[in-house]
Formats: structure tokens, sequence, C-alpha cells
């Protein structure tokens, strides 16, 4: 049966990427404008500018190029082909990367080698966000592959390279950066060095890409300051708390301080890292075989909740984390419940009358409230592995081993 489903799930795997390698006027629209950012670059013109872009492309973008100057180089050898042939070479790269990904994930964490329930997570977990991130042509697979490989070197006892995995992820979204605070969550004090040199190394290629070209890097402030993405394509918590103060001036012409909501999110934000807090320094003073794990997994479902930006495809970052939980511990047998939940994907139609404004209060920030349950596990998990290290198994709750 296993491999009857693994055989199911894959054909579907390859059939998707065959699909998206076909329709490529239709999808990998972020590739579409890294690809011609690229070439507007080479030929003098603004890369920062969508209609630049969009008469490049021969049909519109909508959408800037929000990477620092230095990134355009990166694309800069895809030129030397078409786009179709360029387009499809990404997406097989992808592709590839995706596959180091996963054989990563189940060298470094035995959950991982769960057979087809855990690629069928993959594939669904967080509203579908790896095949998301395969049509949408974004860089989050690049970068995950860096992400997980510094969390290995980190777990292995390799700080400088977990540090040059960090600051390698973080090229393209400056975000990940703020993973290098795992450095002395982990090591402590020493982890310090590996903190600060990666901020210094970082900066300096910002400053690098400043000297490059001055007008470009200020073209890059512009575009990345500008974005303002809400919903289903950011479900993120400052997005969350925005969305009613921009709905109801648009709908109701009610104008409220945005100030407002800034100081919403900087409230949530205390709460949960103070919460946070308090697990993250149970767990480290515990004797658990597994705690840098745990704490690296927390960390990035703590992370999640706190961006200020955090896109639909970076939920990729909570799927080994996710299964880890679900699996390790149910709570009166609803590991079936918990793996549905997680696999729900975003509902796009439904009729019923006056649906629609809770379909979207609910599926556009389903990621998000998939977050903030697994934080609430993690926390209770925790407090459960303390005890049952303590004083045995506790009633009413089991842990497996994995």
């Amino acid at each position: 049966m296993k491999k009857i489903s693994s055989l199911i799930l894959a054909a579907y795997c390859i059939g998707m990427v065959i699909y998206v390698a076909i329709n490529d006027d239709q999808f990998q629209w972020d590739f579409r404008i890294y690809y011609y950012a690229a070439e507007a670059d080479a030929i003098g013109l603004n890369p920062y500018d969508s209609e630049t872009i969009s008469t490049l492309a021969k049909m519109p973008i909508g959408l800037n190029f929000v990477y620092h100057p230095i990134c355009l180089f990166i694309f800069k050898p895809l030129l030397a082909m078409d786009y179709k042939t360029a387009y499809d070479l990404y997406l097989l790269a992808k592709c590839a990367v995706l596959l180091a990904i996963m054989l990563l994930w189940r060298k470094e964490y035995s959950v991982c080698r769960d057979g087809p329930m855990f690629y069928l997570f993959c594939v669904l977990a967080f509203n579908s966000a790896i095949p998301l991130d395969l049509m949408a042509g974004n860089v989050s697979i690049f970068e995950q592959l860096f992400i997980w490989l510094s969390f290995s070197f980190l777990l292995r006892g390799k700080p400088l390279l977990f540090m040059i995995s960090v600051v390698v992820a973080s090229m393209f979204k400056i975000s990940p950066l703020i993973l290098l605070t795992l450095g002395p969550i982990v090591m402590g004090k020493r982890g310090y060095y590996f903190l600060f040199g990666g901020l210094i190394s970082f900066g300096l290629i910002l400053v690098i890409s400043y000297i490059s070209d001055p007008a470009l890097f200020g073209n890059f402030i512009k575009n990345a300051a500008a974005l303002n993405k809400r919903g289903i394509v950011d479900p993120s918590v400052l997005a969350l708390i925005k969305d009613p103060f921009i709905l109801l001036e648009r709908r109701a012409g009610i104008s409220l301080p945005i100030g407002i909501a800034y100081a919403l999110y900087a409230g949530g934000i205390i709460a949960i890292l103070t919460v946070s807090r308090k697990s993250y320094l149970l767990l480290k003073n515990s004797h658990i075989e597994e705690k840098n794990m745990l704490i690296i997994f927390f960390v990035c479902v703590v992370l999640a909740l706190v961006l200020p930006r955090f896109k639909s495809y970076s939920y990729i970052l909570l799927i080994v984390p996710s299964y880890y939980l679900i699996k390790s511990i149910t709570i009166k047998n609803v590991y079936p419940f918990l793996f549905i939940a997680m696999i729900l994907t975003t509902v796009s139609r439904w009729n019923i009358p006056g649906s629609q404004i809770m379909i979207r209060a609910f599926w556009d920030y389903y990621s998000l409230l998939l977050a903030f349950g697994i934080w609430l596990l993690y926390i209770k998990y925790i407090k459960i592995l303390l005890r049952e290290n303590d004083s045995g198994p506790t009633e009413g709750m089991e842990l497996r081993g994995c």
C-alpha cells in the first residue's frame, strides 16, 4: 500500500511540474521579474521599474524587483539563453534543490522518514506552500536549502558554517538573517561571535551593493519599502492586524490611524515573545536529549508569528517542526484530526450568500492560524516533556518517540 501511495503522490508531483513547465505564460511570475530585471540592467535600463520590465516581457507584470542590486548579477547568466529555456532550467533547478532538502530532512530528522504520509504533508501543508513556491517561481526553495543546512551545521557544532549558511540564505530576503540569533540561543555566549560576525558580513554585502550603484540601491529601498501584501499572499500577524483598518477605509470610508495597528502588533509581539521565552528557558535548562533540535523548531514557529512579513511560501520553514510535533504528541488520540487540519487547502469557491467575508478572514490567514496552533502545542509539549522526564507519563497525554 505504501508503494502504491508513493507512486500516486510521485505521479501527481511530476504532473504538476510538467503542467507548470508547459504553461510558462501563467506560472513562475516571480522568475519572470528576475529574468527581465536582469535584462533591463544589462541594457542600461532601470530594473526596479515595473513598466520597463513589462515592456521587455511584452506582457503586464504589475510587480517590482525587490532585491538589492548584487542579486541582479546572480540572474544575468540566464540571459545567455532565451526566456523559455531559462524558465525550464530554473524550474528544474528548483526541483533538484527541493529533492536535496527532502534528503537533508530524511538524514537529519527521523520523523521525515515516515514515507507517503510525510510527503503528502509536504505537498499540502500550510495551504500547499511548496507547490505554491514552484508555481510562483520565487527563490524561497533555494533560501530554504541554506536555512536547513544552517540548522544541520548548528546541531553538529559547526558554528562558522552555520553563520555562512544563514548569510547566504539572507542574500535575497533579509529576514532569514534573524536566524543568527540561534547562535547565542543554542550555544550561549560563544554564539554572539557568530551573530555579530554574520551581521557584519551581511552589512558588507549591502555596502558593496550600494557602492556598485547608489541609484539602483535607492530604487531597491523604495521598492522594498512599498511592499504591502496581505491575506493569502502574506498571512502574517501584522497583515492580519492591518487588514481591518484598510478594509474599513476602502468599504466604509472610515479612516483610523494606522499607528494603532502597529501599536497592536508591537503589543502582540511582546506577548508572544514573553510567553515563548518562558518555554525556551524551561527547555534550555532541561536535560532532554533533543533539546537543541526542539529549540530550533520552536524558534522557527515563533519567527513565523513575530516577523512583520511572512509570505505564503515562507511557511515551508514550519513543515518539519509541525510534522515532528503532531507525530510526537497526541492529546486523546487526535493525531488524525491534527494531520487533516494541517493539510487543508484554501477553498477557492464558496457560493453561500454572505459567506465571503468569513471565508476570506478564515482561509486567507489559515496558515497563520495553524502557526498559532503549533506554537501553543509546542508550549504544551515542552511542559509535558519536562514532566515526563521528572515523573514518568502524564495522564491524558501520550508522547511518541520519533
